[in-house]
């Protein structure tokens, strides 16, 4: 007859304890077959014959533990495919399924008695304590800049990127740093510009924050944001002492004078980005640039008249991401391609098409009455000059590292000499050219200061190793909880989604519409597996997989602009996809999982061209096998919800998903709902939840930032940590990871 036996193996100095694998109280004492019963297990195995114990690696390959002896019974807290199929005894430990073992179930008797001893076990969310991990990305982004003179003595102002953003601020021609303050409760900054007196005007992001920084007395200012409804200032143009910005996503252009905002109003009635902008002296027209389908509008202050200027043959572009104005004629970059519009400011015409790919010109010169810009041709990139007067453009055969311009100003030195001067891509490299002696003065990089990159997403694959992705930044880094080690992804933009597969991930990938797949062996370098972006959309944010299927399904959210997300099917053998569009009008698909041949859904109302939204959320299924079968609508007992923005199958195959503030859970058998309410107000358009199965009895899970967990028997719900909290996963230690900011943090059950 076999005995019970527990271990404490001691491997490479590292202690595996089986029966403790997850967070367990000492109050539950559930006996069964001479093993107690723990929150989280869902079986256990009996070796019946000699069979080895399993760690699986962080590069996700399977390293020899021990040989486990005949008769000794371990919980199981986990089952997969990987590997020929495996049981997951706690940790990162696993046996194989195969005749040298036996796996059992507990009886419903043994199970509802574990449940009533949970269910009355007071709760350790008092044990329970969040630890800080770390950050994931340090980088010196530099997002935008802008130099002028003040008093006499030339700045360069740099944007960077971070956790808060920052203004880094350089004398010039020495590029001695001189200043760095934080940007509070902004990430980043898409503006900046200067004032007649070379103050510093800063739009940022995400919360729509108007700054204001003068060199000399070394302040920053915040003014204020023009309203709640936006999250980004796209573009600012100083008129005088009137300050004018543009925002995202809705479109709306505002002012800012005397200390008090005024909005203007949207620039079309349609929902995009308010670009760029640019004024004509001596008069009322403002000129504003729209994507994500182009547009070009001429606003005349005075009447209030809008009148579109873009010819039909440019509207197929993305945005007008840049707009300058110089000595009566407007410039306008377009994107993607590039090129730079001329038209006349006076009459609205027209006039010709240049070769350009800095973000825009300069304004006119004040040594020779002409602008600036650069391109890249044959790898090559060049300073060029176009002559306002007879409107050619030369190359000045300035060579510029190839690297685009991001910025070009003009400045004057102690010396007395103008120079043009400004940024060339996002590294901090910096140039300066002397406009009178027609040379380049010199290319070097700034010292930028360090900055932490908040964090967008967070996941994990399925082994419990952490995926993190930077928020505009982009990069992927991989940490693992059990050897402390962090990976470094590079060359890939910012995550939406991500799901695990066979050992790796499949990323979602904004702003290119990819759809991307990462492995530590087959594909450590990642490769795309398709593009949604050929159907308008920019985000792959929901991403599932059906193993039996062999089917990935990823939903996207769409440009702004555009009118309904998308539903994709990859198949995993064949690597062929097929796209779904439209499947709910003027709505995306933000969240999704998979259970018993259906894919689960969840949308979102906002993708559209109102502000407010279309219509009511939808919770659905669809089939797994057929992309285009009719999908079945599951009514939520919630009033008009806006946004589903998390979904997973939790214990015994029911659908938790968050809509709103709401926590619902759906029984597939019974089509019975249960929903729980966590938070009464929510912000947010695509995402504003997470949810992940913490494998001990407890949903885990965040809305609006807060960290909480719900009992899967009882539906207590707990929240966790008053501190911000921003998505969830579990890792191979069997804790909860979450986010704040630009930090990583571990919640210890």
């Amino acid at each position: 007859m076999c005995k019970i036996a527990y271990f404490l193996l001691v491997i490479a100095a590292l202690i595996y304890i089986f029966v403790p694998a997850r967070a367990t109280s000492a109050a539950v004492n559930v006996n069964w077959d001479g093993l107690l019963m723990v929150k989280g297990q869902i079986g256990k195995v009996t070796v019946l014959e000699p069979t080895t114990l399993w760690e699986r690696t962080v590069d996700n390959e399977l390293k020899k533990v021990r040989t486990l002896a005949k008769c000794e019974q371990y919980r199981v807290y986990r089952m997969d495919n990987l590997f020929s199929g495996q049981y997951g005894l706690g940790g990162n430990l696993y046996i194989t399924k195969d005749k040298t073992v036996k796996y059992g179930t507990p009886s419903k008797s043994k199970l509802a008695q574990l449940n009533k001893q949970l269910s009355s076990t007071p709760s350790n969310s008092g044990n329970g304590k969040l630890e800080k991990v770390g950050t994931s990305f340090e980088r010196t982004v530099a997002m935008s800049g802008a130099a002028a003179n003040v008093k006499g003595t030339a700045y360069q102002y740099v944007i960077l990127q971070g956790e808060p953003a920052a203004l880094a601020v350089y004398k010039i021609p020495t590029r001695e740093l001189v200043d760095e303050v934080k940007l509070p409760n902004s990430t980043t900054a898409w503006s900046i510009t200067t004032d007649s007196r070379g103050i510093a005007w800063i739009g940022g992001t995400p919360n729509a924050i108007l700054y204001s920084y003068d060199p000399f007395a070394k302040k920053l200012k915040n003014h204020g944001s023009p309203d709640n409804r936006h999250t980004s200032i796209l573009d600012l143009e100083v008129v005088g002492d009137t300050v004018y910005g543009s925002t995202a996503p809705n479109g709306n252009i505002f002012k800012y004078a005397n200390g008090k905002f005024t909005t203007l109003g949207e620039v079309n009635g349609i929902q995009k980005n308010a670009r760029s902008l640019a004024f004509q002296t001596g008069s009322n027209k403002l000129f504003v640039g729209s994507g994500s389908m182009a547009s070009l509008v001429v606003w005349d202050l005075k009447t209030n008249k809008k009148t579109e200027i873009l010819p039909p043959k440019y509207r197929i572009e993305s945005d007008v991401y840049d707009l300058d104005y110089a000595q009566g004629l407007i410039f306008a970059k377009m994107s993607p391609s590039k090129k730079v519009l001329v038209f006349e400011a006076n009459s609205n015409k027209f006039i010709q098409e240049l070769p350009a790919g800095s973000r825009g010109v300069s304004i006119a010169s004040p040594v020779d009455g002409n602008v600036y810009y650069s391109f890249m041709k044959n790898s090559s990139t060049s300073l060029y000059r176009y002559n306002i007067k007879n409107r050619k453009a030369e190359n000045l055969n300035v060579n510029l590292a190839g690297t685009e311009a991001v910025s070009l100003d003009f400045v004057k030195l102690e010396s007395g000499k103008t120079i043009l001067t400004g940024l060339l891509g996002n590294t901090g490299t910096h140039f300066q050219y002397d406009l009178s002696g027609k040379e380049l003065v010199d290319i070097s990089k700034l010292e930028l200061p360090v900055q932490g990159v908040p964090i967008h997403t967070i996941g994990n694959d399925s082994v419990g190793n952490i995926f993190s992705s930077g928020y505009v930044s982009g990069q992927v880094a991989i940490y693992n909880p059990l050897t402390k080690n962090k990976k470094l992804i590079t060359g890939i933009g910012q995550v939406e989604g991500m799901t695990a597969y066979e050992g790796g991930m499949f990323l979602g990938v904004y702003p290119a519409g990819n759809v991307m797949y990462y492995h530590p062996t087959k594909n450590p370098n990642l490769s795309t597996m398709f593009s949604v972006a050929q159907l308008g959309q920019n985000r792959p944010i929901s991403l599932a997989v059906s193993i039996k299927e062999k089917v990935l399904a990823v939903g996207s959210h769409p440009k702004q602009a555009t009118n309904s997300g998308t539903l994709s099917y990859f198949n995993l053998s064949t690597k062929k996809v097929t796209h779904r569009k439209s499947i709910f009008p003027n709505q995306s698909i933000v969240a999704l999982a998979y259970s018993n041949g259906y894919f689960y859904g969840g949308t979102s109302i906002f993708a559209n061209g109102k502000s407010t939204g279309i219509g009511t959320a939808k919770f659905f299924r669809i089939s797994a096998k057929n992309i285009n079968a009719h999908p079945e609508e599951l009514k939520l007992p919630i009033i008009k919800p806006r946004l589903i923005s998390a979904m997973v199958v939790g214990p015994t195959s029911n659908i938790w998903g968050i809509a709103d503030g709401s926590v619902f859970i759906y029984n597939p058998s019974n089509k019975n709902m249960k929903t729980l309410a966590i938070i009464s107000e929510t912000s947010g358009k695509i995402r504003n939840g997470s949810l992940i199965n913490g494998e001990d009895g407890y949903m885990y899970g965040t809305i609006e930032n807060k960290l909480f967990r719900i009992h899967t028997v009882s539906y207590k719900v707990e929240m966790l940590s008053e501190q911000q909290s921003k998505g969830v996963s579990i890792g191979g230690d069997g804790n909860i990871y979450t986010t704040t900011g630009e930090e990583i943090w571990r919640y210890i059950k």
